[in-house]
């Protein structure tokens, strides 16, 4: 039947035509939107139980290859995701999918960096034959991996995500397994631009904080220099001398008091002997 005739036919007309009664239909889509759901639902867990950014990728990797490996087949999974003006971001399922992005990295190419930096998908077929990027795949045939498949995650603004998968077997992933690894991305696509975007927040706060606290050095700097009748920027750099003298003083303190805890009391018959007692010098070794 031509699908000008098809879309002739009305919603009954259809079903008798091709054997599928609405009913059919409309539990398949249930099914599948309850599958999405379910998805979602997993996804926005592994965000709430992360501690950070890098916690959620490793969760997420590990999840992705739990997923997309096949009955007969294990693939390993790494992430990659790179921010403007921070670190790049690699977590990976286990030390083998780490070692494959760590040793991209050295090279600074191959399938998962190009993946994530075009958006297009990047697949490795068999990486003793292929002849791009040549010296990152002689490395990677060391270790016994066969083919690759790089998936780019949308994300949103400058941020770039690619998903690596990687199998010992040549010529791994078909077309099926594309499809798969696409519709993955695609699911994890929503949930990852919500942690990236945590993520972004965390940073702007850390930078905030840190600018407030220049600040109030300033703000301290101009109130002390005008008292002092000295010239603002000496004073600055009198105020950190005097902070960062504080906090080197605060963390022996610290040292000091685990070390004298009754927990260690044995510790204290190596001789420690106090120093000029003013309680900031440091103690020395008798």
């Amino acid at each position: 039947m031509s699908s000008a005739a098809i879309s002739a036919l009305n919603s009954d007309e259809y079903s008798t035509a091709t054997g599928i009664d609405a009913d059919s239909r409309a539990g398949d889509e249930g099914a599948s939107d309850d599958g999405a759901a379910g998805a979602a639902g997993v996804l926005q867990n592994m965000v709430l139980d992360s501690d950070d950014v890098q916690g959620f990728l490793t969760t997420l990797s590990q999840h992705a290859a739990d997923q997309l490996s096949g009955r007969d087949h294990e693939v390993r999974c790494g992430i990659t995701l790179l921010r403007p003006r921070a670190a790049e971001t690699v977590a990976s399922s286990d030390n083998l999918a780490r070692t494959m992005d760590e040793v991209q990295y050295q090279f600074d190419e191959g399938p998962c960096l190009t993946a994530a930096r075009t958006g297009q998908i990047t697949q490795v077929h068999d990486v003793t034959s292929d002849s791009r990027w040549p010296q990152y795949l002689q490395a990677i045939a060391e270790t016994g991996v066969r083919s690759i498949l790089a998936v780019p995650i949308p994300l949103e603004g400058d941020s770039r995500c690619a998903l690596n998968l990687y199998s010992p077997s040549t010529r791994a992933f078909t077309d099926e397994a594309v499809r798969d690894a696409e519709r993955f991305a695609q699911e994890t696509s929503v949930t990852l631009r919500l942690a990236v975007r945590i993520a972004q927040l965390t940073d702007a706060q850390g930078h905030l904080k840190e600018a407030m606290r220049s600040r109030t050095i300033i703000d301290l700097a101009a109130v002390v220099g005008s008292v002092s009748d000295q010239p603002p920027t000496s004073t600055i750099r009198a105020i950190r001398r005097a902070h960062h003298s504080f906090q080197h003083s605060l963390r022996w303190r610290t040292s000091e008091i685990a070390v004298r805890s009754p927990s260690n009391s044995s510790r204290e018959e190596g001789g420690l002997t106090s120093g000029c007692g003013c309680g900031l010098c440091p103690r020395s070794h008798s």
